[in-house]
């Protein structure tokens, strides 16, 4: 599977880079499941969240009571789906694919983008059912993510990838992908990911799903803040026998 997603993710990137694709720049994400090499940095806290609770044979162990190899082989037996994760952004709304894409219009000059998690947002109305902002919900867990976009001496192009406070205010930059999760739900490795000088925002492979802990109830709750958003809508166009283009159909 992961093999798959891999090419699935090529051919994408090839497609968007086409000289003769007509479609807005893009920005697109991808929700992975964590390899091995990272599960040693996640062992502690997949193994304090809620794999303890759905399995009660390790619900009273300790982290250092637990092997290595049993934890890991229990882990690949419960990789979460990478589908349903709800993200928004300028006004949309788009659901993760079965392998973990999520894809906006970029709507936004600067490179950079915040990638905020937390279960729930504040809509902050003007007038009837016009929004003028949003703000982060007090006393919910919020995790906030920088992804800035620089060149070093030798003008390669990478992604600098830092956690980010806060605001004070709690007010939502417009800069931001809000993945409505709770953070214990996601994994993000924080250093620094070689990239091009692409128009299209292409996070890089660094966002992994440890759970999907409480979605359906995030979901149900999103259902009266919908009408708000626009769903994102796609449509796929033949290039030749072998390539399809997956555009978004609502631009």
């Amino acid at each position: 599977m992961c093999k798959f997603k891999f090419s699935i993710k090529i051919f994408i990137i090839f497609i968007f880079f086409l000289k003769n694709l007509t479609a807005e720049n893009r920005i697109l994400i991808s929700l992975d499941q964590i390899p091995e090499p990272i599960l040693d940095s996640a062992q502690e806290k997949i193994s304090q969240d809620s794999k303890e609770k759905k399995h009660k044979s390790i619900a009273n162990k300790t982290p250092s009571q637990i092997t290595q190899k049993p934890l890991k082989i229990l882990l690949k037996k419960l990789l979460p789906d990478l589908s349903g994760f709800i993200a928004l952004y300028k006004g949309y709304m788009d659901y993760s694919t079965e392998t973990g894409f999520i894809s906006f219009p970029r709507h936004q000059k600067s490179s950079n983008l915040y990638l905020a998690i937390t279960p729930r947002v504040e809509l902050i109305k003007i007038k009837g059912n016009t929004i003028s902002h949003q703000k982060y919900m007090q006393d919910t867990p919020t995790k906030i993510y920088l992804f800035e976009k620089k060149q070093d001496k030798n003008k390669q192009f990478f992604w600098q990838v830092s956690e980010q406070k806060l605001p004070a205010n709690r007010v939502i930059s417009p800069l931001t992908v809000v993945l409505l999760t709770k953070p214990k739900n996601i994994y993000i490795v924080q250093r620094d990911f070689m990239t091009n000088d692409s128009s299209h925002l292409i996070l890089p492979d660094n966002i992994y799903v440890l759970d999907n802990l409480n979605n359906t109830k995030i979901l149900l709750n999103t259902l009266n803040s919908k009408r708000y958003f626009e769903t994102i809508k796609y449509k796929e166009k033949e290039a030749n026998k072998i390539i399809y283009q997956k555009m978004i159909s609502n631009l």
